[in-house]
């Protein structure tokens, strides 16, 4: 989702509370919270999904092996311990008294079942290679081996071996996410393809169950009472609305029918001041996805021309708080060795320059034998900031290069359709990290990676990226990953444009509630009402 997270959509979380809705009026714990993810999402399937939308909900109602903690650090889940053998290559999870929401226990297999199911190429699950790490997984995806060969093994009920083909020091964090989350194998070929597709069709073992889905208006969930940590839930009821518009989402906060709402740079000068705003640094980056498959698109003078044409320094002013000009790809809150890896990396993608942007442009036309270029649409959906920034990289590139790049607003879930299927030319998208290291948004762009819409393939850059992935070095893999940045920074598959900082009116009544930078965005475990 962190998640795709792809994060190309604002969406915007919403709290409310009665006391008629499931607890006590002035009182910590119960009540309902009503989170608005602004758009249906393409899927709630927990191993298929990758938008934002989906990525809330199932950090509420699945939980793997590890969960998340506030910071985004991986936490006991599922599995109240583990074991990683002294090679690094073998974890055993020891599973606790975890139960599904019709009562069913919570075992190894369900994991084991789930994890293959991804892995299945039939499937085309984006987020497979995220179980590469597996012994066997790459090979089984790819249909070079069997679903027998991968590192796998159910122990007994309550112990699930999972063995991998090289020490990957971060596995635990990488479990958190919602691609390892398990699945009841008798419950889903009872479901067969209706799985995940309405409330009723998908069970829960986290903290709530989906009990009302009215699609492209909301969905509402209650307390999962078969939750391991069921004690710990202190809000009994979220509802999440979908609703799009921003303006009609401050109305509703001015109206007090809303605890929380997300507000846009239009709306951001009449609260600056106010208390009740809470800004918070939700972990994605932005940029400009080019499509490779593009004949003019790839040429990289091209790619370069247009990006160096932008001005990110007049984009950040153009956002004020919410948008800080992005010089890389990883963003700043990620640990390096010593230091964040931003420090430790430097800048890896060029500053504004609009003379080396023309030089670039001309020869890149040369290069291609034309004499004029050919139209291109940077494709956005028209939510929060997204069309004012669309508008002013549309505007930027006539002025600086006197070319005339169109721009097209599009609802979420198509411009998730035309990523997924490589039929664009330039989009607008960002990218929030699944889990708290530098790999989550690195390995995005390696060869026929399942998020590298933009085709971009570069031996070297796959090499770096597999130290990454295999190292036991720290030093060794991070110094790996910057010189993957260096490279995606001169290839420029992308144009960088900033790091989004988010701002929340919060309603007084509304408390503890917290966010973090990788995963799902918002962390409901400590929010109450009063």
């Amino acid at each position: 989702m962190k998640k795709l997270f792809l994060i190309l959509t604002l969406f915007v979380l919403v709290l409310s509370c009665g006391g008629d809705k499931g607890g006590e009026a002035g009182k910590a714990g119960g009540g309902t919270v009503t989170l608005n993810f602004e758009q249906e999402p393409k899927t709630i399937d927990p191993q298929l999904t990758t938008d934002t939308t989906a990525t809330k909900i199932n950090a509420l109602i699945v939980e793997g092996l590890t969960r998340q903690d506030e910071t985004g650090a991986p936490v006991p889940g599922i599995a109240e311990k583990w074991d990683v053998s002294e090679d690094g290559l073998v974890w055993t999870f020891h599973l606790r008294d975890a139960k599904w929401e019709n009562g069913d226990p919570v075992t190894a297999n369900d994991f084991k079942f789930a994890w293959l199911r991804a892995l299945e190429s039939k499937n085309a699950a984006e987020y497979a290679y995220m179980l590469f790490p597996i012994k066997g997984a790459q090979a089984f995806n790819e249909d070079k081996g069997s679903a027998e060969d991968v590192g796998i093994k159910v122990i007994d009920d309550k112990t699930l071996e999972v063995t991998l083909t090289n020490p990957t020091a971060y596995f635990a964090a990488l479990i958190s996410y919602q691609t390892f989350t398990p699945l009841n194998e008798k419950y889903y070929n009872e479901q067969g393809d209706q799985y995940a597709l309405d409330a009723g069709k998908i069970m829960a073992n986290g903290p709530y169950k989906l009990v009302k889905w009215t699609h492209n208006e909301s969905f509402e969930l209650t307390r999962n009472e078969n939750y391991w940590n069921n004690a710990e839930t202190k809000i009994d009821n979220v509802r999440a609305k979908l609703i799009s518009d921003a303006s009609a989402s401050l109305s509703a906060f001015k109206n007090d029918e809303l605890d929380l709402t997300l507000i846009t740079v239009e709306q951001y000068p009449e609260f600056k001041e106010d208390k009740r705003l809470t800004p918070y640094d939700d972990g994605s980056t932005w940029y400009l996805e080019y499509n490779l498959k593009n004949d003019f698109l790839a040429n990289k003078k091209i790619r370069q021309a247009l990006t160096m044409a932008i001005d990110k320094e007049e984009l950040g002013s153009i956002l004020q708080a919410m948008g800080k000009p992005a010089y890389g790809y990883v963003p700043g809150f990620v640990q390096g060795v010593d230091k964040s890896f931003r420090d430790e990396a430097g800048d890896t993608f060029p500053h504004y320059n609009p003379e080396e942007a023309k030089r670039l442009f001309a020869e890149g036309l040369k290069e291609l034998g034309l004499e004029k270029a050919p139209k291109l649409t940077l494709i956005f959906n028209d939510q929060g900031n997204n069309k004012k920034i669309a508008e002013y990289v549309q505007e930027k590139i006539r002025k600086e290069l006197g070319y005339d790049l169109a721009v097209e607003s599009l609802p979420f879930k198509e411009r998730l359709e035309r990523m997924t299927q490589k039929t664009f030319e330039v989009v607008l998208a960002g990218w929030s990290g699944d889990y708290n290291d530098a790999l989550s948004y690195m390995d995005l762009w390696v060869t026929n990676g399942g998020n590298n819409h933009t085709s971009y393939s570069n031996p070297k850059y796959d090499e770096l990226i597999q130290i990454a992935q295999t190292s036991p070095d720290q030093k060794a893999r991070i110094q790996a990953m910057i010189e993957a940045e260096k490279l995606l920074g001169d290839d420029m598959p992308i144009g960088m444009l900033y790091y989004r900082q988010r701002m929340a009116l919060v309603n007084p009544r509304l408390k503890d509630m917290k966010f973090k930078p990788v995963g799902s965005e918002y962390y409901l475990t400590d929010a109450h009402v009063e």
